[in-house]
């Protein structure tokens, strides 16, 4: 009889990657003393042992599998559910039923954690923002045991190609990643799931996502934000954001936000502008765009950057343009090392410590889980500064007390 694994599959390289719990208590009695369910486990761990079935391969069906082995199509059904409640198989309906090694394996040797931040759209890893979340990941994943490893990721953005190139070899040297705000396109996420590669994203990767990511709630905020213009009389408000194309996922919740409140107050002006460069020189010139028009009385003004929020404050402070009087400035990171002539500046804040504790526990829950969505996290929002805003918006916000830094 034909081997149904040198049929199927490659000859490979011969794994490394422990093997499931029910197949390690395989009997060693010769075949023809085997029970069928056992013959069929046999098979399985010997096509595992060689590598012919690695994480991701596609099983034999049900029905081939029985003709080759000589066992009923119920003896494979049901091996196939004792594997399927370890979790390390996966039946997909109409694809076929894969081999899932991640979450065994690391239960053997320990969890592997990739992490990706600050490659796509000019941005640098060694920005404030990049290391004060790589930090906290790296903080968070010390207080486990059976995290071995948080390892950098490089990503190329060049292409969809490239990028989707190097998630593919990453896949094999970590159990699951963690991922920053870039990742919202459906190509990379659809070969996520292809992998069966845990991931946990920092902000929603999509719009209408509801799983695996942690956020503060960029829509709570700027449902205060607007409320708070709306309650100081401001008669028009600039939404200032610096996606290179279209608004990133984590502006156009802060964007819905201010929708939401505005929509019941016509009188106040909504505009949103793109900023080219995320930097206090790029707010710099937005200012000189916007305000050269004479409208520095009782403006509103949200950056989704705190540099460019910072950028618009300089800009005000050098041309006599009074704030929070004349123009009320928000910016909304939160986490700038230092704002510089925008002291004070009010900002939403990002829990950066909490953040990498829910990211670390999030994708370490999906590596031990085998992937099973987890239900996406917002985290509260506050605010810092108070420099930038009047008292009836401090109010709104949260800022009886100005805070600084």
């Amino acid at each position: 009889m034909q081997s149904v694994g040198k049929r199927r599959f490659p000859l490979l390289k011969a794994s490394s990657t422990p093997l499931p719990a029910l197949l390690r208590t395989v009997s060693d009695a010769p075949q023809r003393r085997l029970r069928p369910r056992d013959k069929v486990l046999r098979f399985l761990k010997a096509e595992m042992e060689t590598g012919r079935i690695q994480s991701g391969t596609r099983l034999p069906t049900n029905r081939e599998l029985a003709a080759e082995l000589g066992v009923s199509i119920s003896t494979v059904q049901a091996v196939f559910s004792e594997l399927g409640k370890e979790g390390v198989i996966d039946t997909r309906i109409g694809n076929g039923t894969f081999y899932v090694a991640q979450r065994e394996a690391a239960q053997e040797r320990g969890v592997r954690i990739g992490m990706s931040f600050g490659r796509q759209g000019g941005s640098r890893p060694n920005e404030f923002w990049h290391l004060a979340i790589s930090g906290a990941i790296l903080e968070a994943a010390s207080e486990y045991e059976d995290v071995i490893a948080v390892t950098p990721v490089r990503l190329r953005h060049t292409t969809r190609e490239e990028t989707l190139a190097d998630i593919k070899n990453v896949a094999g040297a970590v159990d699951g990643l963690i991922l920053d705000p870039n990742f919202h396109d459906a190509s990379i996420r659809h070969l996520l799931d292809e992998l069966r590669l845990p991931t946990a994203f920092l902000n929603p990767p999509d719009f209408f996502s509801t799983c695996n990511f942690v956020s503060i709630n960029f829509c709570d905020a700027s449902i205060r934000i607007a409320r708070a213009f709306v309650a100081s009389e401001r008669e028009r408000l600039f939404f200032i954001h610096h996606s290179e194309q279209e608004m990133r996922v984590s502006a156009a919740l802060r964007y819905t936000g201010l929708i939401s409140i505005l929509n019941a107050h016509p009188s106040v002006k909504l505009e949103s502008h793109f900023c080219e460069e995320n930097s206090e020189a790029g707010g710099y010139k937005m200012a000189a765009r916007l305000l050269k028009r004479g409208l520095d009385r009782r403006v509103g003004i949200y950056c989704v950057s705190d540099l460019v929020a910072a950028g618009v404050y300089r800009y005000c402070v050098e041309h006599h343009i009074a704030v929070p009087d004349g123009v009320s400035i928000v910016g909304g990171t939160g986490v700038l090392e230092s704002v510089g002539a925008a002291e004070g500046l009010t900002r939403t804040s990002q829990p950066v410590k909490e953040i990498g504790v829910k990211l670390v526990e999030m994708v370490r829950t999906l590596v031990k889980s085998g992937g099973t969505p987890l239900p996406g996290v917002y985290l509260p929002t506050r605010f810092l500064g108070g420099g930038s805003t009047s008292g009836k918006e401090n109010e709104i916000l949260g800022l009886t007390q100005p805070l600084i830094g």
